[in-house]
């Protein structure tokens, strides 16, 4: 599914799958405005994450069935409350203290590492499993300065555009 986040503070997911792109389901009455989102695949589950204007990371365990039960003109659209149907909130976390602009997870970590960016002037190494951040870069108009951590060396930019 493809999702688009909203000034309005909701969240809409859609049929990627199709032409028409139907909507699956939307997410409405979000506290803060998402202001980007991923879906990560694992082994055992499936997350939606997305980031807020606050600074937070809110992570949705998604279920095998989750959203709409059927697509195409007459189907109802689920539109949920913070949630939908099949969808396990796990979060919020403070990452930042200021909008998040961007994240993505590493794509060498076996572990659910992942490179985030901020209008506060930081770009970290966050842990989602232990809710903690590794290393955090200061960066400025002309440098990225470590400003601690113990695993800053791994943070590769290259490989994120």
């Amino acid at each position: 599914p493809m999702a688009v986040c909203s000034n309005e503070r909701t969240i809409s997911f859609y049929d990627s799958y199709r032409t028409s792109l139907d909507e699956l389901g939307r997410i409405v009455n979000l506290d803060n405005v998402p202001l980007w989102c991923e879906y990560i695949r694992q082994s055992d589950h499936d997350l939606f994450l997305y980031a807020d204007e606050m600074g937070f990371i809110y992570n949705y365990v998604l279920e095998d069935h989750w959203g709409a039960d059927s697509t195409g003109p007459n189907a109802e659209v689920e539109v949920g409350s913070k949630k939908l149907q099949g969808m396990r909130l796990t979060g919020p976390i403070q990452v930042h203290n200021d909008w998040i602009t961007m994240f993505k997870q590493q794509s060498q970590s076996t572990t659910l590492d992942l490179i985030t960016s901020s209008m506060d002037c930081y770009v970290k190494l966050f842990d989602l499993e232990k809710r903690e951040t590794e290393s955090k870069l200061l960066y400025t108009r002309f440098s990225f300065i470590p400003v601690g951590g113990r695993r800053a060396s791994r943070i590769k930019f290259e490989d994120y555009d």
